[in-house]
């Protein structure tokens, strides 16, 4: 986690404006608890316009809607101020608002290119102070190492980023004797080993109210809702990785291209979803993925 940075006055800043996809809690506590010697204030955002610009899947909308919620009452618990503003315009709309009326907010860096872009003016007037996003392992300047002669490659990429960061490398040398398995990726799945039933997660309040609110305000949006598959706080994000890391990734790497109509995810994890929340942090991550053998 980075360190809370300071404005140009040289003190500490207080109130952040937290992006539905930097959920961290415990980043998020350790940095404004009370006692930590940047306690401050969260600001959060729920914009109906954000989740409604396109067509979302249903579970989708649900998935932050529950994260979102499920975080701030982490915040509190954690003795943390939080406001949370709900509106149903935009997410630039109500920042805009914010800074108006009570002052600059600090922001991490935005993961979404539309959501920097929206916020730039904000950003632009002084109105949004960024910081180094600490959510994210790679940089801009990895992809310029993943362009060759035959276009952008994804397998140079993960060439290069292990390289630079020596993840999966052990004394300047590939885990494993080589930097890419991917020709071994392809097995066909027959059934054998058996693919495990992902988690489901115990209805609560907070599930039920979701659950109502996207049959009233997100009704036009497709798919079918299933709550209960979704993990919602930081425990349910847990148990989801604890489940994937014992029960997927040893198998994972034979199957990882395979399909099978007796299995809607095989050996996948499912985390990628609260993964893009920013619940869980890949940095922390890496060494429970060795031990599984992914």
């Amino acid at each position: 986690m980075v360190a809370s940075p300071k404005d140009k006055h040289g003190s500490a800043s207080r109130r952040w404006l937290i992006l539905p996809d930097q959920l961290d809690r415990d980043a998020w506590v350790e940095r404004l608890a009370p006692g930590s010697g940047t306690a401050g204030e969260a600001v959060l955002v729920e914009s109906r316009e954000w989740m409604s610009r396109r067509p979302y899947h249903r579970q989708r909308v649900a998935l932050i809607l529950l994260n979102l919620r499920a975080f701030a009452d982490e915040l509190r618990a954690g003795g943390i101020e939080v406001r949370v503003v709900q509106t149903d315009g935009a997410i630039v709309d109500a920042v805009q608002a914010e800074v108006a009326a009570r002052g600059p907010l600090d922001v991490l860096e935005p993961a979404e290119r539309e959501v920097r872009a929206e916020l730039s003016p904000i950003v632009g007037s002084g109105g949004l102070r960024v910081h180094r996003n600490p959510h994210w392992l790679t940089r801009e300047s990895d992809f310029a190492a993943a362009k060759g002669r035959e276009g952008w490659r994804m397998d140079a990429f993960y060439r290069a980023v292990r390289r630079r960061t020596g993840l999966l490398m052990e004394d300047g040398e590939p885990v494993g004797g080589k930097l890419s398995f991917d020709v071994d990726n392809r097995s066909r799945w027959d059934g054998i080993p058996a693919a495990p039933e992902p988690p489901r997660f115990a209805r609560t309040p907070l599930r039920e109210a979701v659950e109502r609110e996207m049959s009233s305000t997100y009704g036009a949006h497709p798919g079918r809702l299933d709550v209960e598959a979704l993990p919602a706080t930081h425990e349910d994000t847990q148990a989801l990785w604890d489940w994937g890391v014992r029960t997927c990734l040893p198998h994972f790497g034979p199957f990882e291209d395979a399909m099978s109509e007796r299995s809607r995810g095989l050996f996948h994890t499912r985390i990628s979803p609260v993964r893009n929340l920013g619940r869980i942090a890949p940095s922390t991550r890496v060494a429970d993925a060795c031990a599984a053998g992914a």
